[in-house]
Order: structure tokens, then sequence, then C-alpha cells
């Protein structure tokens, strides 16, 4: 990732945090499982990126969240294993160009899902989260994936078109 993008990232940065559950190669994405997972203030700055995107072309995205909170203890959340796990069967789950991160660090999982337009957005919000539920289903423990709370939100919803 450019030096650039690193700097505009961490700019807006209010406080230092702890080092990422998952290794991180350059500060802002993991390179240990199949596709970059990205920490907090880059999941962040790339949604920033999708809503200013939305506002000029007038495309939806989708923003799938997955909340640990209710699923895990703390220290189940800190487990490597389990977080690569996790992330690994949302990657598998989802599109090749959408962005996964974590939305809330250690909390709460996203995936910003771009590029959703037209009427058929409800449903697609849906089938998107059927299909991560059915998805983190097959590949997570079942004693974990039975806690794990999927949401999916369109962004702008569609009353505000």
């Amino acid at each position: 990732m450019p030096a650039e993008l690193a700097n505009t990232v961490a700019a807006p940065v209010r406080r230092q945090r702890a080092a990422d559950t998952v290794a991180c190669a350059c500060g802002l994405a993991s390179e240990t499982i199949q596709a970059h997972v990205y920490n907090e203030e880059a999941f962040q700055y790339f949604l920033s990126i999708e809503r200013l995107r939305i506002e000029a072309a007038g495309h939806h995205v989708l923003l799938a969240l997955v909340d640990l909170k209710r699923a895990s203890d703390p220290e189940e959340r800190a487990d490597v294993d389990l977080v690569q796990k996790l992330f690994h069967a949302l990657r598998a789950s989802l599109r090749e160009t959408d962005i996964v991160g974590w939305y809330r660090e250690k909390d709460v999982v996203g995936a910003v899902l771009p590029q959703f337009g037209g009427s058929r957005v409800s449903a697609s919000t849906r089938r998107v989260g059927q299909r991560l539920c059915q998805g983190l289903a097959e590949r997570l423990p079942a004693t974990l994936a039975r806690r794990l709370e999927v949401h999916v939100y369109q962004v702008p919803p569609v009353d505000q078109n």
C-alpha cells in the first residue's frame, strides 16, 4: 500500500491501538489469510470512500456486520486461530472485490459490498444476509456460528433516495 494512503488513513487516528489480533504486514491489513483484512481505521476509511461514490453515482453499498460481542468472551475474540477462521469464512462467502475488516476492533467484523443499484437492493440485502449466515454456519464450529449475529444494511437506506 503506498505510503501516502497509509498516512491518510493513520492521520485521523485519535488514540494508539494495541497490535491487531491478526498479524499486520503493513499496519493496515493482514496478509495471513487469502485476502486482505483491514483494521478498523482502514476499514472506516474505505467505507467513507464508498459513501462518497454513493453520493456521486447514486448506487447503493451493502454493509454487512458480524457481531462477536455476544458470540464469545474477550479471550475467545483474541484467539488468532478463531479470528482467522471467521475472516476466512466471511471472505469465502463474498465477492473478491468486497472489503473485509474490523468495523469495531475485536467486537464487530464488517464487509463493504460496493456497487449495488436499482430497485432490487432490498432483495440483494436479504440474499447477502442469507448467504453470509449459511457460509459462516458451514465453515465455523457450530457452537460459534450459532452465536454470531449477522446484520446487512443498505447505505443509504432505500427511503432516502
